[in-house]
C-alpha cells in the first residue's frame, strides 16, 4: 500500500470512529478535546505523539513585521530552537514565538511524523502550535507560520485545522518532511535543499513520485551531500541560504554556537533589512 493510501486509510478509520458530533467541523477548534478524540487518535497520540510541548518566546528582540510562529524539526532541544527563533527574529525582522517540539529519538520521531503528523492527528505539539498560532491572529491580520524539518509535517497538519479565514496567511517551510499543504494560505514556499535527504524521503520529491502536487517549491543547494545531513538539512544552513538572498551577504551560519552571545545579542548586531 502507498504512503498516499495508507494515510487516506487512517483519515477515514479516524473520522469515522469519532463521535458523529464531532464530525461537522467544531471540533477544529479544540481538536484535543475528549469529544474530538476517537479511540485511534489516543492510541496514536499514546504511541507516537508528543505529550506535551511548550512556546519559547525569543526575548529581547521585536520587529515591525508580522509575528513569526516557528516549528521546530527532529533532533533539536530548547536551547537550538531558541537560537533558531533569534536568527529568524534579526533576518526577517519580526518577534518569534518557537513552539518547542520535544525530541525524543530519531526513529520514534519518524514514526510520529508518518503516524501522528501525516494523519492529522492532534498531538500535544500539533495543539500547542495552533494555540499559539489562534493567540497570534486575534492581535494581528498576518502571522507568518514556519516549519523546519518535522516541523513542516506539523505545519501541514495545523493548517488542516483551521477555518478558510484562519488560513489566509503567509507559510514558509524549510527542508520538509510534508508531502502537501491545505489549499487556501495567502501565499506557500516550500524551500528544499536538493541535497537535503528528508524531502526526498518524506518531502516533496516524495510527493511527486505519489503524484502529488506540491505548489511553491524554492529549489536551493547547499552542503556535502545527502550522506553529510549537518551540512544539507540544518536549519542554521537554511536560514544562512535565506540570508543571503535577502541581502547578497551570507554570516556564515554554521551552528547554534556561532548565533548566540555575539551575532544576536540583539538585532542592531544584525542589521535591519526591507
Amino acid at each position: 500500500m502507498s504512503d498516499r493510501r495508507a494515510r487516506k486509510r487512517a483519515q477515514r478509520l479516524r473520522n469515522s470512529a469519532r463521535p458523529t458530533r464531532c464530525r461537522d467541523g467544531r471540533c477544529a477548534k479544540a481538536p484535543g478535546a475528549p469529544e474530538c478524540t476517537s479511540a485511534l487518535d489516543k492510541w496514536l497520540i499514546a504511541n507516537f505523539g508528543d505529550p506535551q510541548a511548550e512556546t519559547l518566546p525569543v526575548e529581547g528582540i521585536s520587529g515591525r513585521n508580522n509575528p513569526i510562529v516557528y516549528v521546530n524539526g527532529i533532533n533539536t532541544g530548547r536551547p537550538m530552537a531558541r537560537d533558531a527563533g533569534r536568527v529568524m527574529a534579526a533576518i526577517y525582522d519580526a518577534p518569534v514565538h518557537v513552539v518547542w517540539n520535544p525530541t525524543k529519538r530519531p526513529w520514534p520521531d519518524i514514526l510520529q511524523v508518518q503516524f501522528v503528523n501525516k494523519t492529522d492527528t492532534p498531538d500535544a505539539t500539533t495543539q500547542e502550535v495552533l494555540r499559539t498560532l489562534r493567540v497570534q491572529l486575534s492581535m494581528n491580520s498576518f502571522v507568518t507560520l514556519i516549519g523546519h524539518s518535522q516541523g513542516a509535517a506539523i505545519v501541514s497538519s495545523v493548517l488542516s485545522f483551521l477555518s478558510p479565514a484562519e488560513r489566509v496567511r503567509v507559510v514558509i517551510t524549510f527542508g520538509g518532511a510534508a508531502y502537501q499543504y491545505p489549499s487556501g494560505t495567502r501565499s506557500l514556499r516550500v524551500v528544499v535543499n536538493v541535497q537535503d535527504v528528508v524531502p526526498w524521503l518524506a518531502g516533496y520529491v516524495r510527493a511527486e513520485k505519489l503524484g502529488l502536487r506540491v505548489p511553491g517549491i524554492e529549489r536551493v543547494s547547499f552542503g556535502g551531500g545527502m550522506l553529510v545531513p549537518s551540512a544539507t538539512h540544518s536549519v542554521f544552513k537554511y536560514m544562512d541560504v535565506e540570508l543571503q538572498q535577502r541581502t547578497g551577504n551570507s554570516r556564515g551560519i554554521q551552528s547554534p554556537s556561532d548565533v548566540t552571545d555575539k551575532l544576536l545579542a540583539g538585532v542592531s548586531a544584525w542589521g535591519r533589512w526591507p
